[in-house]
């Protein structure tokens, strides 16, 4: 149970740190999403939108997996 909430805790913390510094990271590297000039005109107003969120989103998911693995190995030996 606790390794469970481990890695919730390490994936949680991850996604809200991780996010703003690669919205900053694209922002300034001026990639961001494509807007055809032949759609909607609405569509204009998301020019450069950064669409990366899930990357970071599945980085917290593999670190939080590592983090509860990691305790379940050093608390109990057992490998997972």
């Amino acid at each position: 149970m606790i390794a469970l909430i481990i890695g919730m805790l390490v994936s949680l913390i991850v996604t809200l740190v991780g996010t703003p510094l690669l919205i900053r990271l694209v922002h300034k590297l001026h990639y961001g999403q494509y807007i055809r000039q032949d759609g909607p005109q609405s569509h204009l107003v998301k020019r450069g939108t950064p669409t990366l969120g899930g990357v970071v989103i599945n980085f917290a998911i593999v670190l939080g997996w590592g983090a509860s693995a990691l305790y379940r190995y050093l608390r109990s030996g057992d490998v997972p």
